[in-house]
């Protein structure tokens, strides 16, 4: 197997000690970008929300403007937004300043919030990020897994320590080739 881009003989221990390792870091870095992106979700709400409690005010402000880079700076200014914010307010249509978008945009904030605490929690908790590893493993083998195609029968061993199959043992005849394989044919 490859083990940091080098050639490496490896036991099966080894192998799937360094399968979970990845696993967890492919877990943390997955968390840490939905992290990332509910974070920059959740700024853009609360900026969503400062607007809506003065509507009236954010549409004169926009009116009054000759451009959109100074209604951008005066909503920075008179509500204290950030500039991604008053980017967002500019090209929201004035339609999301009604009374049910706000309830939508609370309810939001409140997943958001929700989403995050977890993602830093799980991020914070190996146990956690093992626990969902676990999870994933359980969700590929219901989705992929088949089942066994063999059957299992008991061997037991006798008194003179040889195994012994209890199912009895079909006719079998063996052939050595000139090549030196060996063949097992049942007829």
């Amino acid at each position: 197997a490859l083990l940091d881009n080098k050639p490496t003989t490896m036991s099966l221990r080894e192998i799937l000690s360094e399968f979970i390792s990845f696993r967890v870091d492919t877990i943390e870095k997955r968390t840490r970008f939905l992290l990332s992106k509910a974070q920059d979700r959740k700024h853009l709400v609360e900026g969503y929300l400062a607007v809506l409690s003065d509507a009236d005010g954010v549409v004169k402000i926009i009116r009054g403007s000759k451009d959109g880079p100074t209604a951008a700076k005066k909503l920075r200014d008179s509500h204290g937004l950030s500039s991604i914010q008053a980017d967002a307010i500019l090209a929201m249509p004035l339609r999301r300043l009604t009374g049910l978008e706000a309830d939508k945009l609370e309810a939001e904030l409140t997943d958001l919030n929700k989403q995050i605490g977890y993602f830093n929690g799980l991020l914070s908790d190996k146990s956690q990020v093992i626990d969902v590893l676990v999870q994933e493993a359980q969700e590929a083998k219901e989705a992929f897994g088949r089942p066994r195609r063999t059957s299992l029968s008991e061997v037991s061993v006798s008194n003179d320590g040889e195994d012994v199959i209890d199912e009895p043992p079909k006719d079998n005849v063996l052939t050595l080739s000139e090549r030196g394989y060996i063949k097992r044919i049942c007829p």
